[in-house]
């Protein structure tokens, strides 16, 4: 029978079908993560089969990288391509300032895909093509401005800066106040908009970028992490799994050190209560005895050691600590929780004001913010808002130990501790004090 001409005209032509496939999985992996969106669920979304996913992508992982990671990378392509500046007398000042508003403006507009970017677990083993590509589009940024950040400080003597760092301070700072905006802004007692987050943004970024070098010797020797009763028990429960050990009440720390391996490696969505059991060697029924469910499973093995991690800061140790001592051991503590800010940023807790995992971070990460503004408030009288300053050394520090590697992309060697922390101190303190 010939098929009608109105029944021809709602079938989308093939190229169409793979358009809508690439619209609706950019979407829903925005929106849920990676791990949290099924082939399925991007088929439902389309209008099409499941079958037709698979015509169309081999995997969900490819599928992924063309409607996430390409997207991704044509945007640093596009931003590198249109970013200008049109006064060859350009200041340091001026330049980035250009460049933050510039930058900010267009993450800001992709906030959702860039955090599902930069949390998947999709660039590694098979993937590493895709990894490099993006690489080499960010190095091709970094390079471009530091170009004119090298001629800009020699016309202004700013002999004493490192210009590969200091462009990427610039990207890590700028990166966190558009896209982990959950993690620095919902504290304040008043939420800023973007235009005034931006204005602070590009005082902060400018001062950064021609501060001195710090005033005092860092010691870079300290270990900021501090093991707490609840990583205990998940290293206990590590220890025993080792050894193929069982005592009387050890369950609870098997089942959390099983728990952390798994949400740390695969997400808090791709990780099943099965599978915790399993890699536990516990049947699955002992896990619902000690935790209700897998969100309180999660609470227990990744957000509350978090949460600790965080309280160790601002001991009474700090009291009279210099602010650049400050900075290393809140950077150091948030790097030695790399893994466990990628299962919590990834399962998209933070988006939900009211769970009680997020009002728990919230007020560790206020103590934070408060400890180091009053630091700020000694030794920066007169200076901008020590609340917002605050915030933005957080997401400096923040943004320096979750993305590193895509930070680093293109530095040959890369730098040491010493070299990647010195730079990191200089700018923090000079954007927040313009020292």
């Amino acid at each position: 029978m010939a098929t009608s001409r109105s029944s021809r005209l709602a079938r989308p032509a093939t190229a169409d079908k793979r358009q809508q496939l690439l619209a609706s999985a950019r979407e829903l992996f925005g929106a849920r993560g990676y791990a949290a969106t099924s082939t399925h669920a991007i088929a439902k979304h389309a209008g099409v089969s499941q079958a037709l996913v698979y015509r169309h992508f081999p995997s969900k992982a490819e599928l992924f990288v063309e409607a996430v990671f390409d997207p991704f990378v044509e945007l640093l392509d596009s931003f590198v391509e249109q970013w200008d500046i049109s006064d060859a007398d350009a200041s340091i000042d001026g330049i980035t300032r250009n460049f933050a508003a510039a930058l900010y403006s267009r993450v800001r507009g992709e906030r959702q895909l860039l955090l599902a970017a930069v949390t998947s677990h999709v660039l590694t083993g098979g993937a590493d093509s895709e990894r490099r590509a993006i690489e080499a589009t960010v190095a091709r940024m970094f390079a471009r401005i530091e170009a004119e950040h090298i001629r800009a400080g020699r016309s202004h003597n700013l002999l004493h800066l490192d210009p590969p760092l200091t462009v990427r301070m610039t990207f890590a700072v700028v990166f966190a106040a558009a896209v982990f905006d959950d993690w620095l802004l919902p504290s304040l007692s008043e939420r800023p908009d973007d235009q005034s987050v931006l204005e602070d943004l590009g005082r902060f970024v400018a001062w950064g970028a021609t501060g001195r070098p710090a005033l005092m010797p860092i010691d870079l020797s300290r270990t900021a992490f501090t093991a707490t009763a609840t990583v205990v028990a998940v290293e206990a429960g590590i220890e025993q799994r080792a050894h193929g050990q069982r005592p009387a009440g050890s369950v609870r720390p098997l089942l959390l050190a099983a728990a952390r391996d798994l949400f740390l490696d695969n997400g808090f969505a791709a990780t099943s209560t099965r599978q915790i059991a399993h890699h536990a060697r516990v049947a699955e029924s002992l896990l619902f005895h000690h935790f209700a469910t897998k969100a309180d499973l999660f609470t227990a093995a990744v957000v509350q050691p978090l949460i600790s991690t965080l309280s160790t800061f601002g001991a009474d140790d700090h009291a009279s600590a210099p602010l650049e001592q400050i900075v290393i051991d809140l950077y150091d503590r948030l790097r030695a929780e790399r893994a466990a800010l990628d299962a919590v940023i990834s399962s998209n807790i933070l988006q939900n004001p009211a769970d009680n995992n997020t009002k728990a971070i919230q007020t560790e990460l206020r103590r934070v913010f408060d400890r180091t503004a009053k630091h700020l408030v000694d030794v920066a009288a007169g200076k901008p808002d020590a609340a917002l300053m605050a915030r933005l050394i957080f997401g400096l520090a923040f943004s320096v130990a979750v993305l590193e590697d895509l930070l680093l992309a293109g530095l040959e060697p890369a730098p040491g501790r010493e070299r990647l922390t010195t730079e990191m101190i200089r700018f923090a303190l000079s954007g927040a004090t313009r020292r």
